[in-house]
């Protein structure tokens, strides 16, 4: 069952053991990123997600990007987020199946934002909540 007050509790500077004044981007996008991926785990349960610790530098330096423009652009609408996330798995040479494969590089949400699952869409939403309040956390 999903433990909604851990997702919570990674709000905070003590999780990544930092004082609230030296927060620094690098910071508020691990933060999101591992809440993500307590969300994917627990709530989806989808088995295809990793925590910053095991995930790529790639996939960390695209998600530290991802975090400074969503930091400076408060008006960032989730289907710009989707929009982003397809063209680095286009990049990336992904392309659409309905079932996801990291080894063939396929996944169903090659879609428009529209179009994807809810329980996808809502991922995106939760990253822009997080952005929204750590944004408070920056000097």
């Amino acid at each position: 069952m999903f433990n909604s007050l851990r997702v919570i509790d990674n709000l905070t500077p003590e999780y990544v053991g930092i004082k609230r004044a030296e927060m620094e981007i690098a910071s508020i996008a691990k933060i999101t990123f591992d809440n993500l991926h307590t969300f994917s785990t627990e709530v989806l349960d989808d088995g295809f997600s990793v925590n910053w610790q095991d995930s790529s530098k790639l996939k960390q330096d695209r998600h530290i990007m991802l975090t400074k423009l969503a930091l400076s652009n408060e008006e960032l609408m989730p289907e710009e987020i989707h929009e982003l996330w397809l063209e680095n798995k286009i990049a990336d040479g992904w392309q659409f199946d309905f079932n996801h494969n990291r080894e063939t590089k396929t996944t169903a949400h090659m879609v428009a934002f529209p179009d994807l699952p809810s329980d996808i869409k809502a991922k995106t939403f939760l990253f822009l909540a997080q952005i929204e309040v750590l944004r408070n956390f920056l000097d």
